[in-house]
């Protein structure tokens, strides 16, 4: 396939996204290459995502797995973007590049993958497709891509190579997706250098990808309609030792003191807690959530996001603060504590106090 022909770069900025409205501008000398951490193919439906008042990111470029050659450009390339904390909101040019419908995380950047064939085409695609951009790019800015910046980084680096260099936050993308089908940076930047000479980028050779969808084994002492009951079951096994915290699943309180992935773990547990007197049971499902995501709006004008449930904790590298009016996803919750999403990507812990439904 011959990206050059079909490399379709649409300008669609954002119109509501606080990043590009801060307009805090700086000096690109590079590229850093993202992928966005979830099961979604489409650069729209991210760009939908980022597009509001309350998300904390911003990228200047999203490239689409669906659709060979598309790529949404979502901010002018002289905008300091908000994408890894770090060293690339202050030197690169970012790109996201979408994952796979074929996907299912489990939490961090633990996957299992539901179609190998279909994940293979969505991931090829969105990796050809930023290899032309990034020619693109290079070819307008006079760029070697495999030249090197003072740095020590590559003129194109990863989120993960800024990560191992100390420069950028703890993300492993787009390593731990690519590197199923044995894509790496090096063969990326030596496949931008070939693009930039008029090359055809053909994927190499590419090994097995096994269909997988883990089991999560989750002991269970109880369920309610009424929270109270719950919390005063939650509190009652937290006295005896056990690191027990409240889900809700449609309209239940449920009772969890632990979510394993090797099912004699569960049953120790689970044993563990009969003997201290407490009914326990295993549930067997092939989804991690244990909690009905919703969409929270934070009512403080400064909320700290903690690590952890409880002020012990310290406040999220990433974000360790939010502002009023900021969207979070609401994804589980702890005594007094919701756990929370931000950016589709980084989890921590806010007071109840301060979240509404949005």
């Amino acid at each position: 396939m011959d990206l050059k022909k079909i490399l379709n770069i649409i300008k669609k900025f954002f119109t509501n996204n606080p990043c590009l409205a801060t307009g805090a501008t700086c000096k690109k000398i590079g590229i850093q290459i993202h992928t966005i951490g979830c099961a979604q193919g489409t650069a729209q439906s991210v760009y939908n995502s980022m597009n509001n008042p309350g998300y904390m990111a911003g990228v200047h470029y999203l490239v689409d797995s669906d659709v060979a050659g598309k790529v949404l450009q979502t901010m002018p390339e002289t905008i300091r973007s908000w994408a890894d904390g770090g060293y690339g909101n202050d030197h690169l040019i970012t790109i996201e590049i979408c994952e796979s419908d074929y996907m299912s995380y489990a939490g961090g950047a633990s996957f299992s993958i539901t179609n190998s064939a279909a994940f293979r085409a969505d991931i090829t695609r969105g990796y050809q497709t930023a290899v032309l951009l990034c020619a693109d790019i290079c070819k307008r800015y006079g760029w070697n891509p495999q030249a090197k910046l003072p740095s020590g980084l590559y003129l194109i680096s990863s989120h993960d190579e800024g990560r191992r260099a100390g420069l950028s936050t703890a993300h492993v993308d787009p390593t731990h997706v690519w590197e199923k089908l044995g894509f790496t940076m090096d063969k990326f930047r030596a496949d931008v250098k070939a693009a930039m000479g008029g090359s055809t980028i053909a994927p190499d050779p590419q090994p097995a990808v096994p269909d997988t969808k883990p089991y999560y084994y989750k002991v269970q002492a109880g369920a309610f309609k009424e929270k109270t009951k719950a919390d005063k079951l939650c509190t009652e096994l937290k006295g005896k030792g056990f690191d027990a915290f409240v889900v809700r699943i449609d309209q239940y309180y449920k009772v969890q003191v632990g979510n394993f992935t090797v099912q004699a773990n569960a049953e120790k547990l689970m044993n563990q807690v009969k003997a201290a007197g407490y009914p326990a049971f295993v549930t067997k499902t092939t989804s991690s959530t244990t909690y009905n995501t919703w969409v929270g709006k934070v009512n403080a004008d400064k909320l700290n996001v903690r690590t952890g449930p409880g002020t012990n904790y310290g406040n999220l590298p990433e974000y360790p603060t939010l502002a009023s009016g900021n969207l979070v996803d609401v994804i589980g919750e702890s005594g007094e504590w919701y756990q929370i999403k931000i950016a589709g990507k980084y989890k921590g812990y806010v007071h109840k106090n301060y979240i509404t439904q949005a």
